[in-house]
C-alpha cells in the first residue's frame, strides 16, 4: 500500500470516528427523549422524578439516584430511588459541588472529606446542576463501583441537562410552579457559569444571573425578544435550539409558562462543539472530494454494511446508472447481489467477500475476473474504533491494460532470448569453422620454424606465428561471450608456468611494440614461484588485452608487466 493509500485509510478512520460520535450522540439524545415523554402524563412529583431516573438509566447507567432542592438546611431530598435519611452525606456541598462546576463525576466519594460518611456504600457520584421550581437543584447518580463514573458519563450528562430542565419544568403543576417561582426570583444562582434568563410576556427581563448579563447587557436583542415572546404565545417548548450571540454559539434551552406569564430561557455555550463539528463537515467534504477524485473505485460502509462514501469511478466500474450521492445509506449486501452477474463466477465472488469480512483481515492486490474479460484487482481494509468493527474499506482498480503490457513484455523477453540463442549458436559454429584453418596456419608455422630459415624469414615467420594466435584467443574471446550470457563459462584450475606465458605474451606485442617505437619489458619477481595453479587462457586473454591497450596508447617509453607475489594460498 503506497503513501497515498495509507493517507486515504487513515482519514477515512478519522471520518469513521466522527460519524460514529455523531450516531451517538443521536441515540443518547433520542433515548433520553423516548424516555421523557413519559413525564407528560406524571401527576405527582414523585411519579415526574420517577419517569426521569428511568429514562437516564439505560444511558448512564447509574444505580441509584437522587434530586436535591436548595430550600432547607441540610437539603431537601425530592425524590431518590433509595431509602435512607441521608445523615452521612453533605448535601449541601454537593449541590455546591454541582451548581459551581456543572456535571461532575467523583471517581471515589470516600476520599473526598466531608462528603459521605466512611460507612457509604454508593461510592462513586456523577452530580450535575438541575434547574428546578424553587431554584437550581442537583441530579446525584451513585454506583457502588469504585471509579464507574468519569469523564465520558460527565460529558452526556452536561449534554442532557437542558432537555432534562424542559421536562421537569413542563410536566409540574402549574399552580405548584407559579408560587415556587414567585417565590423563587432571587434564588437563581448567579454563580452558575451557563446563561439563564426569565422574560415577560411584554419582552421585559424579569430576571438574568450574572453569566446573562455578561453576554446580553440590560436588553434584549429584538430577534430573541421575538422568538421567546412566540414560544411564550404558542406554549411550544423548544428543547434544543441553536442560537448564535456575541460571536459564539449556544445552545437554548426555552421553557415558556403562559399561566405565569413569562418564559425561561436556558443557554448552553457550545462553540468549541460548533467548531469541531465544523471542521468535522469540512474534513467530511474534503474526504468527499479526494474520493471523488480517486482513479480507483472506491467504497466506504459502515459496521451495518450500509454506503458512507463512494465515487463516481465505483458506479462506472459496476455499471450503476446513477450518481454516487444516491447510494448513500443503501445496503452493500443487496448491491453485491446484485452486481455479482458481472464477474466471471458470480458465486465465487458473493463468497470471497463473505469470507473476507469474516476474517476482517486486510486484503491487498486480490485480483478477479469479470464476466467481460476485464481483469480487476481488489483492496480489503477493515475500519476498527477502539477494538470493535466500525465499517469497511473497498478498492477496486481495472489492471486489464497493465496485464496486456505484461503480456507484451514477456513475449518481447521469450522473443529476446530466441534471438540471443541463435546468436549464441551462429558464434559458436562461426568460431568453429574459423578456428579449424587457423589451426593449420598455427601448426605449419610453428613446423616450418624448426626448419632452416634466415633470420629475416624467421622474424616474419614468428610473427604469422604469433598473430595467429592472437587471433585465436579473439575467437575465445568472443566465445566466452556467448557464454557468459547463457551462464555457462567454467574456470579451469590447472599447473602452469608462469614465466612461459609472460614471455609468449611480450614476445607477441614486440613487433607491435617496435612498430610505435617503445619497448616492452616483462619482469618476474624472485618471490614468485615458477608453476602456479589456475586458468591459464583466461589470465592469458586479461593480460593481452592490458598489454594491447598499452601498446596502442603509449607514444614514447615503455609498457611494463610486472609479476608479483601477494599472498601463496597452498
Amino acid at each position: 500500500m503506497d503513501e497515498s493509500e495509507e493517507n486515504l485509510r487513515e482519514a477515512l478512520l478519522d471520518l469513521a470516528r466522527a460519524q460514529q460520535r455523531e450516531r451517538s450522540a443521536r441515540q443518547e439524545s433520542e433515548a433520553v427523549l423516548a424516555g421523557l415523554r413519559g413525564i407528560s402524563a406524571a401527576q405527582t412529583t414523585a411519579a415526574i422524578y420517577a419517569q426521569l431516573f428511568e429514562a437516564l438509566r439505560p444511558v448512564i447507567g447509574f444505580q441509584d439516584a437522587l434530586v436535591l432542592a436548595p430550600d432547607g438546611d441540610p437539603m431537601r431530598v425530592i425524590s431518590a430511588t433509595i431509602d435512607g435519611d441521608f445523615d452521612d452525606w453533605d448535601l449541601g456541598r454537593l449541590l455546591e459541588r454541582s451548581t459551581q462546576r456543572g456535571a461532575l463525576a467523583v471517581f471515589d466519594a470516600r476520599q473526598v472529606p466531608d462528603l459521605c460518611g466512611p460507612g457509604a456504600d454508593h461510592i462513586s457520584l456523577l452530580i450535575a446542576p438541575l434547574d428546578l421550581t424553587v431554584g437550581t437543584g442537583a441530579l446525584v447518580m451513585t454506583h457502588r463501583q469504585v471509579g464507574f463514573f468519569g469523564g465520558p458519563q460527565a460529558a452526556i450528562l452536561q449534554r442532557l441537562i437542558p432537555l432534562l430542565t424542559q421536562a421537569v419544568f413542563a410536566s409540574e403543576s402549574r399552580e405548584l410552579e407559579a408560587q415556587r417561582r414567585i417565590a423563587s426570583i432571587a434564588r437563581f444562582p448567579d454563580e452558575n457559569p451557563q446563561p439563564v434568563l426569565r422574560v415577560a410576556s411584554d419582552g421585559q427581563i424579569l430576571y438574568q444571573n450574572q453569566a446573562a448579563r455578561a453576554l446580553l447587557g440590560e436588553d434584549l436583542l429584538p430577534e430573541i425578544r421575538e422568538r421567546l415572546v412566540a414560544a411564550l404565545q404558542a406554549y411550544r417548548p423548544v428543547s434544543s435550539q441553536p442560537m448564535a450571540l456575541n460571536e459564539r454559539m449556544f445552545q437554548a434551552a426555552i421553557a415558556p409558562f403562559p399561566d405565569s406569564g413569562y418564559v425561561n430561557l436556558y443557554l448552553t455555550d457550545v462553540t468549541a462543539r460548533h467548531q469541531v463539528e465544523d471542521q468535522l463537515r469540512r474534513a467530511s467534504r474534503r474526504m468527499a472530494a479526494l474520493i471523488g477524485n480517486q482513479q480507483a473505485a472506491v467504497l466506504l460502509e459502515d459496521e451495518h454494511r450500509d454506503i458512507v462514501l463512494t465515487n463516481q469511478s465505483f458506479c462506472d466500474l459496476f455499471g450503476i446508472p446513477a450518481p454516487p450521492s444516491t447510494l448513500l445509506g443503501t445496503s452493500c449486501v443487496d448491491a453485491a447481489a446484485q452486481s455479482s452477474h458481472l464477474f466471471a463466477v458470480p458465486d465465487a465472488f458473493e463468497a470471497r467477500v463473505d469470507e473476507l469480512l469474516a476474517a476482517q483481515r486486510t486484503c491487498v492486490g486480490e485480483e478477479m475476473e469479470m464476466a467481460d474479460g476485464r481483469i480487476v484487482e481488489r483492496d480489503y481494509v477493515p475500519i476498527e474504533l477502539d477494538g470493535s468493527a466500525a465499517g469497511h474499506l473497498w478498492q477496486y482498480r481495472d489492471v486489464t491494460e497493465r496485464h496486456r503490457q505484461q503480456r507484451q513484455l514477456q513475449e518481447a523477453l521469450r522473443t529476446a532470448e530466441q534471438a540471443n540463442r541463435a546468436k549464441s549458436d551462429f558464434l559458436a559454429r562461426m568460431s568453429h569453422d574459423i578456428r579449424t584453418p587457423l589451426n593449420a596456419i598455427i601448426g605449419m608455422s610453428e613446423l616450418t620454424l624448426d626448419t632452416p630459415l634466415s633470420e629475416e624469414q624467421r622474424a616474419y615467420l614468428r610473427s604469422v606465428h604469433t598473430n595467429s594466435q592472437a587471433l585465436l584467443y579473439l575467437i575465445n574471446d568472443v566465445l566466452d561471450l556467448s557464454r557468459i550470457e547463457s551462464g555457462q563459462l567454467v574456470f579451469s584450475r590447472v599447473p602452469f608456468y608462469i614465466r612461459d606465458l609472460v614471455e609468449d605474451l611480450c614476445e607477441g606485442f614486440s613487433v607491435q611494440a617496435a612498430n610505435r617505437g617503445i619497448a616492452i619489458i616483462g619482469q618476474i619477481h624472485r618471490r614468485v614461484p615458477a608453476r602456479v595453479l589456475g586458468d591459464p587462457n583466461r589470465l592469458r586473454q586479461i593480460l593481452a588485452n592490458l598489454i594491447g591497450n598499452a601498446v596502442k596508447y603509449t607514444d614514447t617509453g615503455a609498457v611494463r608487466l610486472d609479476v608479483q607475489l601477494l599472498a601463496r594460498t597452498s
